[in-house]
Protein backbone atom coordinates (compact mmCIF):
# COMPACT_ATOMS: atom_id res chain seq x y z
CA UNK A 1 0.00 0.00 0.00
CA UNK A 2 1.15 3.81 -1.00
CA UNK A 3 -0.48 6.60 1.37
CA UNK A 4 -1.33 9.72 -1.21
CA UNK A 5 -0.28 8.58 -4.15
CA UNK A 6 0.29 11.36 -5.64
CA UNK A 7 2.40 13.13 -2.78
CA UNK A 8 4.61 9.80 -3.23
CA UNK A 9 5.39 10.00 -6.85
CA UNK A 10 6.18 14.04 -6.73
CA UNK A 11 8.33 13.26 -3.78
CA UNK A 12 10.32 10.72 -5.81
CA UNK A 13 10.23 12.79 -8.45
CA UNK A 14 11.75 15.34 -6.43
CA UNK A 15 14.83 13.65 -5.40
CA UNK A 16 15.57 11.33 -8.08
CA UNK A 17 16.24 15.68 -9.99
CA UNK A 18 18.54 16.08 -6.84
CA UNK A 19 20.80 12.88 -7.62
CA UNK A 20 18.25 10.17 -5.12
CA UNK A 21 19.00 12.11 -2.26
CA UNK A 22 19.04 15.30 -0.32
CA UNK A 23 18.32 17.24 2.84
CA UNK A 24 14.92 17.92 3.89
CA UNK A 25 15.31 21.76 2.74
CA UNK A 26 16.37 20.81 -0.93
CA UNK A 27 13.87 18.31 -0.76
CA UNK A 28 10.48 20.53 0.07
CA UNK A 29 12.17 23.20 -2.72
CA UNK A 30 12.38 20.59 -5.45
CA UNK A 31 8.61 19.40 -4.72
CA UNK A 32 7.34 22.39 -4.35
CA UNK A 33 8.70 23.39 -7.51
CA UNK A 34 7.19 20.77 -9.02
CA UNK A 35 3.54 21.32 -7.16
CA UNK A 36 2.78 23.14 -4.67
CA UNK A 37 2.96 21.20 -1.19
CA UNK A 38 2.84 21.69 2.84
CA UNK A 39 6.33 21.23 4.71
CA UNK A 40 4.92 19.06 6.61
CA UNK A 41 3.00 16.92 4.60
CA UNK A 42 6.16 16.29 2.49
CA UNK A 43 7.90 15.04 5.78
CA UNK A 44 4.84 13.25 7.09
CA UNK A 45 5.00 10.97 3.87
CA UNK A 46 8.45 10.30 4.05
CA UNK A 47 8.25 9.11 7.69
CA UNK A 48 5.32 6.97 7.11
CA UNK A 49 7.18 5.31 3.75
CA UNK A 50 10.43 4.41 6.03
CA UNK A 51 10.68 1.51 8.29
CA UNK A 52 13.57 3.87 10.27
CA UNK A 53 10.52 6.25 11.69
CA UNK A 54 8.04 5.17 14.46
CA UNK A 55 5.09 6.07 12.31
CA UNK A 56 6.17 3.63 9.62
CA UNK A 57 3.69 0.79 9.67
CA UNK A 58 4.39 -2.23 7.90
CA UNK A 59 1.24 -1.70 5.70
CA UNK A 60 3.07 0.68 3.89
CA UNK A 61 6.06 0.42 1.19
CA UNK A 62 9.71 1.20 2.72
CA UNK A 63 10.95 3.16 0.35
CA UNK A 64 13.15 5.71 2.17
CA UNK A 65 16.17 5.63 4.79
CA UNK A 66 18.35 7.44 6.26
CA UNK A 67 22.01 7.28 5.24
CA UNK A 68 23.82 9.85 7.67
CA UNK A 69 21.40 8.58 10.45
CA UNK A 70 18.47 9.11 12.06
CA UNK A 71 17.99 12.74 12.95
CA UNK A 72 20.33 14.59 10.36
CA UNK A 73 17.57 15.58 8.07
CA UNK A 74 18.84 13.95 5.22
CA UNK A 75 17.07 10.80 3.15
CA UNK A 76 17.36 8.87 0.10
CA UNK A 77 15.63 6.10 -1.51
CA UNK A 78 16.13 2.91 -1.01
CA UNK A 79 17.36 -0.10 -3.32
CA UNK A 80 14.93 -2.16 -4.67
CA UNK A 81 11.80 0.85 -3.87
CA UNK A 82 8.86 0.55 -3.87
CA UNK A 83 8.72 -3.45 -2.42
CA UNK A 84 6.26 -4.10 0.57
CA UNK A 85 8.39 -7.00 3.13
CA UNK A 86 5.73 -10.03 2.93
CA UNK A 87 6.49 -11.08 6.36
CA UNK A 88 5.25 -10.34 9.91
CA UNK A 89 7.31 -11.35 13.30
CA UNK A 90 6.49 -14.45 14.02
CA UNK A 91 5.23 -15.93 10.92
CA UNK A 92 7.22 -19.66 10.11
CA UNK A 93 8.57 -19.68 5.94
CA UNK A 94 10.87 -22.16 4.04
CA UNK A 95 14.04 -20.51 3.33
CA UNK A 96 14.22 -21.47 -0.09
CA UNK A 97 10.71 -19.43 -0.84
CA UNK A 98 11.94 -16.69 0.97
CA UNK A 99 15.06 -16.27 -1.63
CA UNK A 100 12.68 -17.56 -4.40
CA UNK A 101 10.88 -14.17 -3.77
CA UNK A 102 13.83 -11.48 -2.99
CA UNK A 103 16.73 -13.36 -3.94
CA UNK A 104 19.97 -13.90 -2.07
CA UNK A 105 21.91 -17.06 -1.48
CA UNK A 106 20.25 -19.90 0.42
CA UNK A 107 23.64 -20.83 2.48
CA UNK A 108 25.35 -18.77 4.95
CA UNK A 109 23.99 -16.67 7.67
CA UNK A 110 24.20 -12.96 6.43
CA UNK A 111 22.71 -12.78 2.82
CA UNK A 112 22.71 -9.72 1.01
CA UNK A 113 19.92 -9.28 -2.26
CA UNK A 114 19.70 -7.10 -5.02
CA UNK A 115 16.13 -6.00 -3.99
CA UNK A 116 17.39 -4.29 -1.10
CA UNK A 117 17.32 -6.61 1.95
CA UNK A 118 19.72 -8.29 4.15
CA UNK A 119 18.70 -11.44 5.47
CA UNK A 120 20.28 -12.69 8.80
CA UNK A 121 19.91 -16.43 9.94
CA UNK A 122 20.48 -17.26 14.06
CA UNK A 123 20.62 -20.91 14.89
CA UNK A 124 22.44 -20.88 18.40
CA UNK A 125 22.03 -24.82 18.46
CA UNK A 126 23.89 -25.41 14.81
CA UNK A 127 26.04 -21.85 15.47
CA UNK A 128 28.17 -22.62 18.55
CA UNK A 129 29.67 -25.73 16.61
CA UNK A 130 31.18 -22.70 14.62
CA UNK A 131 31.80 -20.75 17.37
CA UNK A 132 28.86 -18.30 17.23
CA UNK A 133 27.34 -17.67 20.23
CA UNK A 134 24.35 -14.97 18.71
CA UNK A 135 22.04 -13.71 22.36
CA UNK A 136 20.11 -10.78 23.61
CA UNK A 137 22.33 -8.69 25.40
CA UNK A 138 19.75 -6.11 27.46
CA UNK A 139 17.98 -3.97 24.12
CA UNK A 140 20.29 -5.75 21.53
CA UNK A 141 20.85 -8.48 19.53
CA UNK A 142 24.13 -9.25 19.29
CA UNK A 143 24.72 -11.33 16.02
CA UNK A 144 28.16 -12.94 15.22
CA UNK A 145 29.52 -11.69 11.54
CA UNK A 146 30.76 -14.58 9.17
CA UNK A 147 33.56 -16.42 9.01
CA UNK A 148 33.86 -20.39 10.65
CA UNK A 149 37.69 -20.00 10.83
CA UNK A 150 40.32 -17.48 11.28
CA UNK A 151 39.90 -13.60 12.45
CA UNK A 152 36.73 -11.89 10.91
CA UNK A 153 37.17 -8.80 8.65
CA UNK A 154 34.92 -6.62 7.59
CA UNK A 155 35.12 -7.66 3.73
CA UNK A 156 32.23 -9.02 1.90
CA UNK A 157 28.70 -9.82 3.75
CA UNK A 158 30.36 -8.53 6.96
CA UNK A 159 30.88 -4.90 5.26
CA UNK A 160 27.53 -5.15 3.70
CA UNK A 161 25.90 -5.55 6.86
CA UNK A 162 27.95 -2.86 8.35
CA UNK A 163 27.32 -0.21 5.77
CA UNK A 164 23.42 -1.45 5.52
CA UNK A 165 22.09 1.82 7.01
CA UNK A 166 24.17 4.33 4.52
CA UNK A 167 23.58 2.03 1.70
CA UNK A 168 19.65 1.97 2.51
CA UNK A 169 19.94 -2.30 2.98
CA UNK A 170 16.46 -3.25 5.32
CA UNK A 171 18.08 -5.59 7.26
CA UNK A 172 15.70 -9.12 8.45
CA UNK A 173 16.66 -11.27 11.33
CA UNK A 174 15.23 -15.23 11.42
CA UNK A 175 15.45 -17.84 13.35
CA UNK A 176 16.86 -20.88 11.65
CA UNK A 177 19.25 -21.17 9.13
CA UNK A 178 17.67 -24.28 7.11
CA UNK A 179 14.12 -25.70 6.29
CA UNK A 180 11.75 -24.32 8.35
CA UNK A 181 12.88 -20.68 9.86
CA UNK A 182 10.86 -18.21 11.87
CA UNK A 183 10.58 -14.44 11.02
CA UNK A 184 12.24 -12.83 14.12
CA UNK A 185 11.49 -8.77 13.09
CA UNK A 186 13.46 -5.79 10.98
CA UNK A 187 16.52 -4.65 13.08
CA UNK A 188 19.18 -1.96 12.12
CA UNK A 189 22.52 -2.00 13.39
CA UNK A 190 23.05 0.58 16.94
CA UNK A 191 23.84 3.59 15.66
CA UNK A 192 25.87 4.28 19.02
CA UNK A 193 27.68 1.15 18.78
CA UNK A 194 27.54 -1.06 16.20
CA UNK A 195 29.59 -3.67 16.42
CA UNK A 196 32.26 -5.57 19.10
CA UNK A 197 35.48 -7.30 18.69
CA UNK A 198 36.19 -9.64 21.46
CA UNK A 199 38.32 -12.97 21.32
CA UNK A 200 36.11 -15.97 20.41
CA UNK A 201 37.09 -19.66 19.06
CA UNK A 202 36.27 -20.72 15.42
CA UNK A 203 35.26 -24.25 14.23
CA UNK A 204 38.82 -25.13 14.80
CA UNK A 205 38.90 -24.64 18.54
CA UNK A 206 41.74 -21.61 17.45
CA UNK A 207 41.56 -18.55 19.74
CA UNK A 208 40.50 -15.28 16.87
CA UNK A 209 38.91 -12.55 17.20
CA UNK A 210 35.42 -12.22 16.11
CA UNK A 211 32.36 -9.33 15.05
CA UNK A 212 29.78 -9.10 16.95
CA UNK A 213 27.39 -6.79 15.50
CA UNK A 214 25.00 -5.34 17.83
CA UNK A 215 21.42 -5.09 16.40
CA UNK A 216 18.61 -2.89 17.58
CA UNK A 217 15.13 -4.30 16.71
CA UNK A 218 13.03 -1.21 14.35
CA UNK A 219 10.05 -2.01 16.88
CA UNK A 220 9.65 -4.41 19.43
CA UNK A 221 8.06 -7.34 18.87
CA UNK A 222 7.99 -10.55 21.59
CA UNK A 223 11.37 -12.93 20.67
CA UNK A 224 11.92 -16.55 21.17
CA UNK A 225 15.73 -16.26 20.52
CA UNK A 226 18.01 -16.47 23.54
CA UNK A 227 19.97 -14.66 26.13
CA UNK A 228 23.55 -13.44 25.44
CA UNK A 229 26.04 -15.29 27.00
CA UNK A 230 28.32 -12.85 26.71
CA UNK A 231 28.88 -11.23 29.68
CA UNK A 232 31.49 -8.23 29.89
CA UNK A 233 33.34 -8.25 33.49
CA UNK A 234 32.37 -5.22 35.01
CA UNK A 235 35.42 -4.66 37.27
CA UNK A 236 38.79 -6.17 36.75
CA UNK A 237 40.43 -8.54 39.05
CA UNK A 238 43.19 -11.39 40.02
CA UNK A 239 42.70 -14.85 41.08
CA UNK A 240 45.26 -17.32 42.44
CA UNK A 241 44.01 -20.69 40.78
CA UNK A 242 45.44 -24.42 41.63
CA UNK A 243 47.69 -25.60 38.61
CA UNK A 244 45.32 -27.31 36.26
CA UNK A 245 46.18 -31.01 35.08
CA UNK A 246 45.97 -31.24 31.46
CA UNK A 247 47.40 -34.44 31.28
CA UNK A 248 45.92 -37.30 29.73
CA UNK A 249 47.17 -40.43 28.05
CA UNK A 250 46.57 -40.50 24.37
CA UNK A 251 43.57 -42.32 23.47
CA UNK A 252 43.60 -41.72 19.75
CA UNK A 253 45.92 -40.14 16.25
CA UNK A 254 42.98 -37.96 15.18
CA UNK A 255 43.64 -35.02 16.86
CA UNK A 256 44.88 -31.27 15.69
CA UNK A 257 47.96 -30.30 16.06
CA UNK A 258 47.07 -27.75 18.13
CA UNK A 259 45.93 -30.25 20.78
CA UNK A 260 49.00 -31.95 20.42
CA UNK A 261 50.81 -28.52 21.31
CA UNK A 262 48.19 -28.19 24.46
CA UNK A 263 49.24 -31.55 25.36
CA UNK A 264 52.96 -31.30 25.65
CA UNK A 265 52.39 -28.13 27.06
CA UNK A 266 50.76 -29.35 29.77
CA UNK A 267 52.79 -32.26 30.00
CA UNK A 268 55.87 -29.73 30.47
CA UNK A 269 53.58 -27.62 32.84
CA UNK A 270 52.74 -30.47 35.17
CA UNK A 271 56.72 -31.99 34.96
CA UNK A 272 57.75 -28.57 36.20
CA UNK A 273 55.56 -28.19 38.77
CA UNK A 274 56.47 -31.35 40.54
CA UNK A 275 59.84 -30.73 40.74
CA UNK A 276 59.27 -26.84 41.99
CA UNK A 277 57.37 -28.66 44.69
CA UNK A 278 59.67 -31.36 45.14
CA UNK A 279 62.59 -29.22 45.53
CA UNK A 280 61.23 -26.69 47.62
CA UNK A 281 61.47 -24.21 44.88
CA UNK A 282 58.24 -22.47 45.97
CA UNK A 283 54.63 -22.80 45.35
CA UNK A 284 53.36 -23.00 41.84
CA UNK A 285 50.06 -21.79 41.08
CA UNK A 286 48.04 -20.03 38.52
CA UNK A 287 46.70 -16.77 37.72
CA UNK A 288 43.21 -15.97 35.97
CA UNK A 289 43.40 -12.07 35.26
CA UNK A 290 39.87 -10.45 34.03
CA UNK A 291 39.50 -6.93 32.76
CA UNK A 292 36.71 -4.57 32.84
CA UNK A 293 34.66 -4.87 29.64
CA UNK A 294 36.17 -8.10 28.24
CA UNK A 295 34.15 -10.81 27.81
CA UNK A 296 37.15 -13.70 28.60
CA UNK A 297 39.56 -14.06 31.35
CA UNK A 298 43.56 -14.60 30.73
CA UNK A 299 44.75 -17.37 32.53
CA UNK A 300 48.69 -17.69 32.95
CA UNK A 301 50.86 -21.44 33.25
CA UNK A 302 52.63 -20.60 36.26
CA UNK A 303 52.89 -17.66 39.07
CA UNK A 304 55.21 -18.31 42.03
CA UNK A 305 53.66 -15.84 44.25
CA UNK A 306 56.71 -15.68 46.75
CA UNK A 307 58.59 -14.39 44.24
CA UNK A 308 56.24 -12.46 42.23
CA UNK A 309 57.50 -15.25 39.01
CA UNK A 310 55.20 -14.80 35.60
CA UNK A 311 55.75 -18.56 33.96
CA UNK A 312 54.81 -19.09 30.24
CA UNK A 313 55.45 -22.55 28.61
CA UNK A 314 56.04 -23.61 24.99
CA UNK A 315 55.54 -26.57 23.22
CA UNK A 316 58.58 -25.80 21.35
CA UNK A 317 62.08 -23.36 20.77
CA UNK A 318 60.65 -22.35 17.54
CA UNK A 319 60.54 -18.87 17.03
CA UNK A 320 56.96 -18.42 16.01
CA UNK A 321 56.71 -20.09 19.25
CA UNK A 322 59.45 -17.99 21.41
CA UNK A 323 57.66 -14.86 20.03
CA UNK A 324 54.33 -15.87 21.15
CA UNK A 325 55.47 -16.77 24.29
CA UNK A 326 56.56 -13.52 24.81
CA UNK A 327 53.54 -11.47 23.48
CA UNK A 328 51.64 -13.18 26.19
CA UNK A 329 53.86 -12.46 29.04
CA UNK A 330 53.86 -8.81 27.80
CA UNK A 331 50.37 -8.97 28.02
CA UNK A 332 50.06 -10.85 31.61
CA UNK A 333 52.63 -8.37 33.01
CA UNK A 334 50.63 -5.18 31.59
CA UNK A 335 47.61 -6.30 33.05
CA UNK A 336 48.50 -7.60 36.61
CA UNK A 337 50.42 -4.01 36.59
CA UNK A 338 47.15 -2.10 35.27
CA UNK A 339 45.80 -3.90 38.32
CA UNK A 340 48.44 -2.90 41.22
CA UNK A 341 50.13 -6.24 41.24
CA UNK A 342 53.80 -6.48 40.96
CA UNK A 343 55.89 -8.77 39.00
CA UNK A 344 59.69 -8.99 39.30
CA UNK A 345 60.45 -12.11 37.00
CA UNK A 346 58.88 -13.15 33.73
CA UNK A 347 60.11 -16.77 32.13
CA UNK A 348 59.34 -18.86 29.05
CA UNK A 349 59.12 -22.50 29.90
CA UNK A 350 60.48 -24.70 27.27
CA UNK A 351 61.34 -28.35 26.73
CA UNK A 352 64.67 -27.56 25.47
CA UNK A 353 67.58 -24.58 25.58
CA UNK A 354 66.70 -22.55 22.23
CA UNK A 355 69.19 -21.48 19.85
CA UNK A 356 71.70 -18.90 20.35
CA UNK A 357 69.95 -16.34 18.48
CA UNK A 358 66.97 -17.20 20.32
CA UNK A 359 68.18 -16.99 23.89
CA UNK A 360 69.70 -13.74 22.72
CA UNK A 361 66.38 -11.97 21.64
CA UNK A 362 64.51 -13.74 25.21
CA UNK A 363 67.04 -12.13 27.73
CA UNK A 364 67.34 -8.92 25.55
CA UNK A 365 63.64 -8.21 26.40
CA UNK A 366 64.47 -9.39 29.54
CA UNK A 367 63.14 -12.64 30.26
CA UNK A 368 64.64 -15.24 31.70
CA UNK A 369 64.67 -19.26 30.30
CA UNK A 370 63.44 -22.09 32.42
CA UNK A 371 64.34 -25.34 30.12
CA UNK A 372 64.08 -28.96 30.38
CA UNK A 373 67.68 -30.56 30.72
CA UNK A 374 66.05 -34.23 31.81
CA UNK A 375 63.61 -36.27 32.98
CA UNK A 376 62.67 -34.44 36.42
CA UNK A 377 65.43 -31.76 35.87
CA UNK A 378 65.14 -28.14 35.24
CA UNK A 379 67.94 -25.66 34.17
CA UNK A 380 67.11 -21.64 35.65
CA UNK A 381 68.69 -18.94 33.13
CA UNK A 382 68.46 -15.09 34.23
CA UNK A 383 69.09 -12.70 31.85
CA UNK A 384 72.11 -10.82 31.67
CA UNK A 385 72.17 -8.16 34.60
Amino acid sequence: MIANMGLIDTIIMAMEELGGKGTLRQIYSEVNQIERTPYPSIRRTIYQHSSECDIYENKYSDIFYAPRGKGKGFWAIRRGAPMKFSYNPGDKLYRKHLHEKYGGSNQGGICPTRSGYIFLFSDPKIGSEFGYRDGWKDDCYMYFGQGQEGDMDFRGNNGALRSHQSDGRRVHLFMGSKGEIIYENQFELDEADPFELSDSLDKNGDERVAIIFRLKPVRLEDSNLPISDLEPKERSSIEILEPENFYTKESSLDYSVQSKSIRKESELVEEYRSYINENNKGDFKRLKITSSGEVGALYTDGWIEEEETLIEAKSSCSRHNIRLGIGQLMDYRYQLTLQGKNVAKEYLLLPTVPRSNLRDLIFHIGIGIIYKKTKGEFVTLDPPA
